[in-house]
C-alpha cells in the first residue's frame, strides 16, 4: 500500500519527466488546459448542473480534468502543428523549462483531483482517507491545503485564465 502523499510526489515527478521530454511550449498548452479545467469545474459546471453532491462533483471534476488533460496532451501531435515547426524544442532550455512546467502540471491536475476527492470523503473504495494522527496523513493534509482549487477561488480564477493565455500567446508569437 502507498500513501497519498508518496503517490502524489511520484506522479509529479513523472509529469516532470514527461514535461522535459515534450518541451516547454507543449507543456504550456497543458497548463492552460488545466487552468481552464479548474475554471470549468468551479464556474461552469455549477451554472449548468444544479445541486451536485460532493461525490457527483468529484466524478465530474475527474471527467473534466481528464478530458482537458487528454486533449492538451494530444493536441501537439496534430500533423499540421508539427509541419510548421510550432512545437520544435531547443534541447538546452526546452527540457529544463519543460520539466519545471511539467511538474507544475502534475501539481495542478493531481491536487485538483485530490481536492475534490477529499471533499467527497474519498468515494473510491481502494483509497482510504488519510489518518491525521500519522505523519503521512499530515503530509496529505498539507498537499490538500495547497491544492489549486483552494487558491483559484473568486476573482483569482479569472486572473489565472488570463495569465495562462498570455503565456501561451507569448510563447507562440
Amino acid at each position: 500500500m502507498i500513501t497519498l502523499d508518496a503517490f502524489f510526489y511520484i506522479m509529479v515527478a513523472l509529469f516532470a519527466i514527461i514535461g522535459a521530454l515534450r518541451g516547454f511550449k507543449k507543456e504550456l498548452l497543458v497548463t492552460a488546459a488545466g487552468v481552464m479545467g479548474v475554471f470549468t469545474v468551479e464556474i461552469v459546471v455549477p451554472m449548468v448542473i444544479d445541486d451536485l453532491s460532493a461525490t457527483q462533483l468529484f466524478w465530474t471534476s475527474l471527467g473534466v480534468m481528464g478530458a482537458f488533460a487528454l486533449l492538451a496532451y494530444q493536441t501537439p501531435s496534430f500533423r499540421r502543428f508539427v509541419e510548421i515547426g510550432l512545437f520544435e524544442r531547443k534541447v538546452s532550455h526546452g527540457m529544463v523549462f519543460g520539466g519545471l512546467v511539467g511538474a507544475f502540471n502534475g501539481y495542478l491536475y493531481l491536487s485538483t483531483i485530490f481536492h475534490y476527492m477529499a471533499q467527497a470523503n474519498y468515494p473510491v473504495a481502494q483509497i482510504t482517507p488519510p489518518d491525521l494522527a500519522t505523519q503521512a496523513g499530515q503530509a496529505a493534509a498539507q498537499i490538500l491545503s495547497c491544492a489549486v482549487p483552494v487558491h483559484l477561488q473568486g476573482t483569482y480564477i479569472y486572473v489565472g485564465i488570463v495569465v495562462a493565455f498570455i503565456c501561451i500567446i507569448g510563447a507562440f508569437v
